[in-house]
This record gives structure tokens, C-alpha cells and sequence, in this order.
């Protein structure tokens, strides 16, 4: 039969591995990544921002939606943290976060709507975040019109 002490251990090593198994942050380069071609772009032009106090990657404005890929990264769960920069012009500037990526078309995508962020109607304001999977439910064409439903092939649920 175990005594004290043997519990004592055990669980000592089980906090202790604890970390081992935590995913680490990864914060990319994305001057150093874009330089040696692990971003792919589609439909956009890439530059880098070199500012005293940031460093990032800006693609340009242009019709139809546009994307960046960074290549080599795979990603489970946890937390995504970026900075964004959009113009407070309405219908100019979508600026967000794709995933699930198959190509250029294919991806699921959270994006901020930076001209509804003072907006002072309601409808407006819940609009600033939204969600869109343009090749499976055609989103970017016919969104869907209701705050706070999403929708699913051809009905709309909450």
C-alpha cells in the first residue's frame, strides 16, 4: 500500500508535467516570412510596415476579397491574438482572420467591419464582428440579413 510520501510524488510529477504538455505562444515574423515567401497572397498586394514601435505586413486595397496564408503553420485550439488595422470608411474596409484554408476560396473567416464601430443604430453596431464561410453557404454574395442568426445551406437559424 502507497504511504503519504508516494502520493506526495505523484502529484508533485503530475504539476510539474503539466507545463511539458502546454502549447507554447508563437509569435511569427512576418517580415522574415514574407522575405522568404511563407505568406501566400491571393488578390492583394503585400508590403511590410516598419514603424518605431510595430513591425507587420499590409495588403492593399483592391476589388473582391483578398487573403494572406501564412504557409507551414497548424493550428488546433487555443487562443489567436493579432493586431488589425482597417479604415473607418463604410463598405471600404474588411479586415479580419481566416482559417480552415483550402485556397483562395475556400475558408472560413471572422472579420471586423471598422465603419460600424461608431455606428449609432443597433442593427449597425451588432454587424462590427461577423463571422462568413464564403464557399460552402456563398456569404460573401448574399449575406445573411438578420443580427445574431447564422445560416445554414438554405435556412437561417439562431
Amino acid at each position: 500500500m502507497p504511504g503519504k510520501y508516494t502520493h506526495a510524488l505523484i502529484s508533485l510529477l503530475t504539476v510539474l508535467a503539466i507545463p511539458i504538455f502546454a502549447q507554447r505562444p508563437m509569435i511569427p515574423d512576418l517580415h522574415k516570412d514574407a522575405q522568404h515567401h511563407k505568406i501566400e497572397v491571393y488578390n492583394r498586394v503585400l508590403s511590410l510596415i516598419k514603424e518605431d514601435s510595430y513591425q507587420g505586413i499590409r495588403l492593399n486595397k483592391d476589388y473582391g476579397e483578398g487573403v494572406a496564408w501564412m504557409k507551414g503553420i497548424t493550428f488546433s485550439t487555443g487562443t489567436l491574438e493579432f493586431d488589425v488595422r482597417g479604415e473607418n470608411v463604410k463598405q471600404h474596409s474588411f479586415v479580419g482572420i481566416a482559417f480552415h484554408g483550402q485556397n483562395d476560396s475556400t475558408y472560413d473567416a471572422i472579420y471586423l467591419r471598422p465603419f460600424h464601430f461608431y455606428a449609432e443604430d443597433q442593427v449597425s453596431q451588432d454587424r462590427m464582428i461577423q463571422f462568413i464561410s464564403p464557399a460552402h453557404l456563398q456569404l460573401a454574395k448574399a449575406p445573411c440579413r438578420v443580427p445574431g442568426t447564422v445560416r445554414t445551406s438554405n435556412s437561417t437559424s439562431t
